[in-house]
């Protein structure tokens, strides 16, 4: 590039951008272009170059209306998921969800001088990757029907249509808000039950540990657990799947990545405080359990049920929020990285530039916006993306009402209620009358149809301690079946 005498000395030069030298270099040889002593324009020099806001308007307006078209494509997934995860009329355990795209949101926020600095280079690598979620979304509906695969081909799609649209550089600086949006998806049934039945052994057991070491006579059966301590009927309390910690750990895993990527840290630092989160949901619960089963003892049923557990389990919430943010200052303090003792520089961010001592100091974004290839090479990528789009939202309509899908899960009416369930199932005989739980518990689970009984199995009990069982006087009743689970927890099942 010719250097314009009188304009910039040879170090400010050697430091403008390109883009800014041939303008100038123009603007100055202005004069020596009209009198034709100056030489021609090569084609690089002659093609238009817009300035840098404008192309980010451009990109920002095509952004969206990519953004409206993947909304209409995927709208059924979005109304199920919010009528699944809002807080007010959700289901609790995912009440946390709505947090996390806003948190991305405060992520792209915080790294609003990378996203401006990072160019803006459509590639042809995010087509598969759009394809790949928009086949996997619409494999999930049929024959697939399964909403979990539904919500990742829709995460899929998102990210290869950021890829296709604005890059790889782009992307790299907003991976993080788009992979944690799996945070915010409801997990599949099976899942949810087989993580929650041995969260519940776990607190139970915990529990119990814990009562003995303070000296109480605890034993844990399944997942209840029984206090003798002198009574001559012991007092059970169930650890039920509410209480199993699984809403504690989704939503101590989000606030721990929160934590964890929106400051900068080495990758194994955010790795290493987002994981902790499990070990401290865990012992949170066990926490919890044991100090309700201690206030059940000593102040009774009255203070641990109703508000009184729900503020419990606030308060634990509030303990494990502070573990973390403890673990992430002995993470930041106590280990450090080698090359931060050694004062060796750290590598600047997308986009940025490194002064001569190795410091990156204030962001100075890379004008360059396009790659190679370019403007009709990326109009027709993006023209491509939108084709996508379009053609999978169109399809996805007309198949709609032409199957007649449906993308909820609606309620289905019992045919007959549920305490006419049978006191006989084959080899199988009901114990005593059915249990009633307190109106403050109905309330907690948000139902009241429900069936609280004992079957056992009469193949492995005699006759006569079946009379027994069901002429004795309910403390009495309740003895003879911790005794039989006890003795043989196979013949006896609790509904």
């Amino acid at each position: 590039m010719p250097y314009c005498p009188g304009s910039f000395s040879a170090a400010q030069a050697r430091e403008r951008p390109r883009w800014v030298d041939r303008e100038e270099d123009k603007v100055n040889q202005f004069p020596a272009y009209l009198s034709g002593s100056a030489p021609a324009l090569s084609p690089r020099d002659r093609r238009v170059t817009l300035t840098f806001p404008n192309v980010r308007w451009v990109a920002l307006a095509k952004s969206a209306f990519a953004a409206l078209l993947l909304v209409a494509l995927f709208r059924h997934n979005l109304i199920r998921l919010w009528q699944r995860t809002n807080p007010l009329t959700g289901d609790p355990n995912w009440g946390h969800a709505v947090f996390v795209p806003l948190s991305g949101i405060l992520y792209l926020y915080l790294n609003r001088a990378a996203l401006r600095s990072a160019a803006i280079r459509p590639t042809w690598a995010g087509l598969p990757v759009l394809l790949g979620g928009i086949v996997l979304f619409l494999a999930a509906i049929w024959p697939g029907q399964n909403e979990y695969l539904q919500d990742v081909g829709m995460l899929v799609a998102l990210a290869g249509a950021v890829l296709m649209g604005l890059g790889w550089r782009v992307l790299r600086v907003a991976w993080f808000p788009i992979f944690f949006l799996i945070c915010a998806i409801p997990w599949p049934e099976t899942f949810y039950n087989w993580v929650c039945s041995p969260l519940q052994y776990l607190a139970a057991g915990g529990a119990v540990k814990f009562l003995n070491a303070v000296g109480l006579d605890a034993k844990q059966i399944g997942t209840k657990i029984y206090f003798f301590d002198g009574l001559k009927v012991p007092r059970a309390l169930n650890v039920a799947e509410a209480c199993s910690g699984l809403r504690a750990l989704g939503t101590f895993v989000t606030v721990a990545a929160v934590i964890a990527f929106l400051n900068r840290r080495a990758p194994w630092q955010k790795a290493l405080i987002t994981l902790s989160a499990v070990p401290v949901a865990v012992a949170c619960n066990v926490a919890r359990v044991a100090g309700q089963a201690l206030l059940d003892h000593y102040a009774g049923p009255s203070v641990t049920e109703g508000s009184y557990h729900t503020l419990g389990g606030s308060f634990m919430y509030l303990v494990g929020f502070f573990m973390i943010i403890a673990i992430a200052w002995v993470v930041d303090h106590l280990l450090i990285a080698e090359d931060s003792v050694a004062g060796v520089a750290q590598p600047a961010a997308p986009g940025m530039t490194t002064s001569a001592d190795g410091d990156s100091g204030s962001p100075r974004p890379n004008h360059r916006t396009s790659d190679g290839g370019g403007p009709r090479r990326n109009a027709f990528v993006y023209a491509v993306l939108v084709s996508v789009l379009v053609v999978s939202a169109v399809g996805l309509s007309a198949a709609t009402r032409l199957l007649r899908l449906t993308f909820a899960k609606l309620p289905i009416a019992l045919a007959q209620p549920i305490d006419t369930l049978p006191a006989n199932l084959g080899m199988w005989r009901q114990i005593g009358p059915d249990a009633v739980l307190d109106a403050a518990v109905q309330e907690s689970l948000g139902t009241r149809d429900y069936v609280m009984r004992n079957y056992v199995d009469t193949r492995q009990i005699d006759p006569a301690t079946l009379q027994r069982m069901q002429t004795a006087s309910p403390q009495d009743r309740q003895l003879l079946l911790l005794r039989l689970m006890t003795e043989h927890p196979e013949a006896m099942v609790n509904l």
